[in-house]
């Protein structure tokens, strides 16, 4: 079973659990997707998500983001860095010095991510 965070229409399969952007922001929906056993989450990057939320999703669900390209910007790097923590300083230090390299570091790692999974 899967989780969707996403408020376009859920690519997903039956079974899956789609929820909005707002409602995963939303703590009263932060009991029902902790007490879930989900194999992967899709999620939308979004920079209404607050990164402290990321955080805690990739501490017990594999997170992969929905596009296969994204492009990073102030608001989405540290959402990014939360997914990949492991290629965070990479990630922040391609963006500051080539935003350029740093955009293809990152949809590396999505495309990686997704025919992993």
């Amino acid at each position: 079973m899967d989780l969707w965070i996403t408020d376009r229409d859920n690519p997903g399969t039956l079974g899956d659990v789609s929820m909005t952007i707002n409602d995963f922001i939303d703590i009263r929906n932060h009991p029902f997707i902790v007490s879930r056993k989900f194999s992967t989450c899709h999620v939308q990057i979004d920079k209404r998500v607050p990164t402290d939320l990321f955080s805690e999703l990739v501490k017990f669900v594999r997170v992969i983001p929905m596009d296969e390209e994204i492009e990073l910007t102030k608001e989405t790097l540290p959402i990014v860095s939360k997914i990949y923590p492991s290629r965070a300083a990479l990630i922040r230090h391609a963006y500051y010095s080539d935003k350029e390299s740093a955009n293809k570091l990152v949809n590396g790692l999505i495309k990686e991510s997704n025919s992993n999974g």
